[in-house]
């Protein structure tokens, strides 16, 4: 996740004290200087919030050792076919597991996507409540369309005009791209910039979109659930 080291060198390049990291994190002043002096081994989700901090001021941390100045990297990844659900979850969980904390989904209609696909979704929240990781998520989707298999998830509804021909999840610093096929092509690009240009517009989406009420989530969550189970069943 972080270590004591890659703490101090962090402060270093950014010249901050522990008492700003302190500030700016919401860790306690005396949590820092145990960390760093090694004394004891701080919580997850504190080491979480350090990562998260410092990354977010413009570092980039290199395995157990190496911290630098952040610079606008892309890193782009392709799948077309079979088996990209499985892609796209596996760099999911590696991007929480290094301190991603949202997972933002638009668009994605997963009735259309075959059901055994749509299983690997599952690891996602075995991930979520293992490691006890607040996970902030959010769904955009058509009017009347429920097709997210989590925990209560928070929804939001747009136009179908509004969502385009693009549907997109962000988490940290990657975007993925979902077309639709066939072939299905997942691209998986991870770069600061398209990130966070995507996630502004995702949540100026959020804002106008509508939410369900309590009544339309039971009746959609029922509908959805029904849909998934006949999947299962022919899968079988």
């Amino acid at each position: 996740m972080i270590t004591a080291q890659q703490i101090r060198a962090g402060r270093a390049l950014l010249n901050w004290s522990q008492r700003d990291l302190a500030k700016k994190s919401g860790v306690s002043l005396n949590a820092i200087n145990n960390f760093e002096r090694e004394i004891v081994a701080p919580r997850q989700d504190t080491l979480v919030k350090l990562r998260k901090t410092l990354e977010q001021a413009g570092l980039e941390f290199i395995g157990d050792t190496g911290v630098d100045r952040a610079h606008q990297k892309l890193s782009v990844l392709q799948h077309q076919g079979q088996g990209f659900m499985k892609v796209l979850v596996d760099d999911v969980i590696a991007t929480l597991r290094a301190g991603a904390d949202t997972f933002f989904v638009y668009g994605v209609d997963f009735a259309r996507i075959p059901y055994r696909e749509c299983q690997e979704l599952g690891r996602i929240m075995e991930f979520q409540q293992k490691s006890k990781l607040e996970l902030q998520e959010r769904v955009i989707l058509p009017y009347g369309v429920f097709s997210f298999p989590g925990n209560e998830p928070i929804y939001r509804w747009v136009s179908r005009e509004m969502l385009g021909e693009v549907a997109y999840v962000i988490y940290g610093d990657t975007l993925a791209l979902l077309m639709d096929g066939p072939p299905q092509n997942l691209i998986i690009l991870r770069n600061r910039s398209i990130a966070k240009t995507f996630r502004d517009e995702f949540e100026l989406h959020w804002k106008s979109g509508k939410a369900p009420t309590p009544e339309q989530l039971r009746r959609g969550w029922e509908e959805f659930h029904a849909a998934f189970a006949a999947a299962e069943r022919e899968a079988a």
